[in-house]
């Protein structure tokens, strides 16, 4: 098979996945999928488990690449749809280890890690070394993707994420400042 094939193949079966998705899952034929009709696609290929308000936000979000506020109004267009399912199907495959670490810092039990609750977390990861409010903001700001102020289940492992990179920069520079660079430990001769 020639790379020419492959690629009309790749093209045909995207094709035909858009097409099944609008077909069973777009009632109102409008040419992509609402909060409602993602709410039940979704529902559907996690076995009738229905998710969160906040999970079918958080695919939205992932999919469109933006941030939103306006869940009424705002859908995911076919070229979208496999960014979706990706981004549903790679939270599920580490839901129950994201429950097990929000739980243990959502005190309140609102279902969002406010500031306190994501230093809490944060320190922890930490070490036990509390961050300062800039780097809390700091993450808070990256992994908000669905713009409500607070660190959702679904946000979790990109806060947990954003978190490592800074600490791993921070020390990257630090390294760097004391003049250690030059020894080969930051790949420098």
């Amino acid at each position: 098979m020639t790379s020419t094939d492959m690629l009309r193949c790749i093209r045909a079966q995207h094709q035909a996945f858009v097409k099944d998705v609008l077909s069973t899952w777009d009632e109102g034929r409008s040419g992509n999928l609402t909060f409602a009709e993602v709410s039940k696609w979704l529902s559907a290929v996690s076995n009738g488990k229905v998710p969160t308000d906040d999970e079918v936000k958080w695919v939205i979000c992932m999919a469109n690449r933006k941030q939103t506020t306006d869940f009424e109004n705002v859908a995911i267009e076919p070229n979208a749809f496999q960014r979706a399912l990706e981004a549903w199907m790679s939270y599920n495959e580490c839901k129950s280890e994201i429950e097990t670490v929000f739980d243990k810092f959502d005190s309140d039990k609102s279902g969002g890690l406010d500031r306190e609750q994501l230093r809490n977390l944060l320190t922890e990861l930490n070490g036990g070394e509390a961050p300062n409010s800039q780097e809390v903001d700091f993450v808070l700001m990256h992994a908000d993707v669905i713009g409500n102020g607070v660190v959702t289940k679904p946000e979790l492992a990109k806060a947990v994420s954003v978190w490592y990179v800074h600490v791993e920069k921070m020390q990257a520079e630090a390294v760097k400042s004391n003049g250690m660079c030059g020894s080969g430990v930051c790949g420098v001769q």
